[in-house]
């Protein structure tokens, strides 16, 4: 009876533990990074106030502009969220890069605007056109210019915030540095690896990095 009794003690125990720290735990340590993209509008509005023409503007695709956003979850239960200014600035390279390929392929479209025979022109020399004509000395000095616009958003710059956290069932709760409140996510793995986090109106999907 008393080994019974002892038995039935050490499993209501464990189940009181299994509920206390919600299951079997995953380990999420490490670095997690996600691509945020910017608004339609917003890509819009920096051609725009480049003076770019409305028929450049409409070649473009004006959502696949995006930074990179970091979730560090370190061993010791603290975390940080920031951006990756150098990769981000990567990416935003990239996308300008990409965006006068675009017009170069669709020189043809555009040469009425500037009055210039586009068809005719390499793409070394139709980009060293557009470097001059934004006063840059060749093209990789007028890519410098067009991603220093971007990289004058406010939020490039904010301060990274920081906290700790803990993980119980499928939730991450934080708590940032200097609160007492702590908030949750609900959280998903998928077999890719891919962690999903899930606000509220949101859903943010980041992967490991190497």
């Amino acid at each position: 009876m008393k080994k019974i009794i002892t038995l039935a003690l050490a499993m209501a125990l464990l189940c009181c533990c299994l509920a206390g720290c919600g299951g079997p735990q995953v380990d999420l340590t490490g670095r997690w990074e996600s691509v945020f993209y910017y608004d339609a509008d917003s890509v819009i509005a920096e051609f725009e106030a480049m003076e770019f023409y409305d028929e450049e503007i409409a070649l473009l695709d004006a959502e696949a502009m995006g930074i990179c956003e970091v979730l560090l979850l370190n061993e010791d239960l603290s975390y940080t969220m920031t951006c990756d200014a150098a990769k981000s600035r990567d990416m935003v390279e990239a996308y300008y890069r990409d965006a006068f390929a675009v017009f170069y392929e669709n020189r043809e479209q555009l040469q009425d605007l500037y009055d210039e025979d586009f068809a005719a022109m390499s793409e070394a020399e139709f980009n060293q056109f557009y470097a001059e004509l934004y006063g840059a000395a060749d093209f990789d000095a007028l890519i410098d210019l067009v991603v220093g616009t971007v990289e004058d958003y406010a939020y490039l710059e904010e301060e990274p915030e920081t906290g700790t956290f803990r993980i119980s069932m499928n939730r991450i709760y934080f708590t940032i540095d200097g609160t007492n409140t702590e908030e949750y996510v609900t959280f998903t793995v998928a077999e890719n690896g891919s962690l999903s986090l899930e606000y509220t109106d949101s859903t943010v999907t980041y992967t490991k990095a190497e």
